[in-house]
């Protein structure tokens, strides 16, 4: 039978061994939290932001120029079939028999607003025929957001040829785009 100084001891390593662990433990999670955040500060060095991809769900990063603007043209039109809303332009486009897609987008700030704006002006000329996507200014446009209800930024609305809703989503890409006016 063990004395109670030998039995001690007997436990001594026990906590020894979990005191290790723990400190091991600790020393991993401050080692991460150090190359996280030197990521952070090189992406953010470079001008850029980590954002979920809308479609793939994967890290994507997106850098953009601080005061990048897209091309605009006097009749609003910055790539083919994306477009700057105004009454007017919705109004030809409903005339023409257009599908219109709202997209409220606040392309400041708002990462995937900004990525899908790119592929927007990179691929626009690939949506059906008779579609038009107009920008609307989620952060200025108070009038179109309280007329059609929209609370969130990358809030997407399709009119069809009467200006009547069709559908509506928040978020996504070039791609669900695409699928939702299918």
């Amino acid at each position: 039978m063990l004395s109670e100084s030998e039995g001690l001891l007997m436990k001594r390593p026990n906590i020894l061994s979990m005191i290790a662990v723990a400190l091991v433990a600790v020393f991993v999670i401050v080692a991460v939290s150090r190359m996280q955040s030197d990521s952070s500060e090189q992406v953010a060095q470079q001008g850029a932001v980590e954002a979920p991809s809308a479609d793939s769900g994967r890290v994507t990063v997106v850098s953009r120029e601080e005061d990048f603007q897209p091309e605009v043209d006097a009749d609003g039109v910055m790539a083919p079939n994306y477009i700057e809303y105004s009454d007017a332009s919705l109004a030809q486009a409903q005339e023409r028999g257009d599908t219109s897609v709202l997209f409220f987008a606040a392309t400041d700030w708002c990462v995937t607003c900004m990525m899908l704006e790119d592929e927007l002006l990179e691929k626009g000329a690939q949506l059906p025929d008779g579609v038009t996507v107009f920008k609307v200014d989620y952060d200025n446009d108070r009038e179109n957001k309280a007329q059609y209800g929209v609370t969130s930024q990358h809030t997407m609305i399709v009119l069809d040829a009467q200006g009547e809703e069709v559908r509506r989503w928040i978020g996504g890409g070039f791609e669900t785009l695409v699928d939702q006016l299918i």
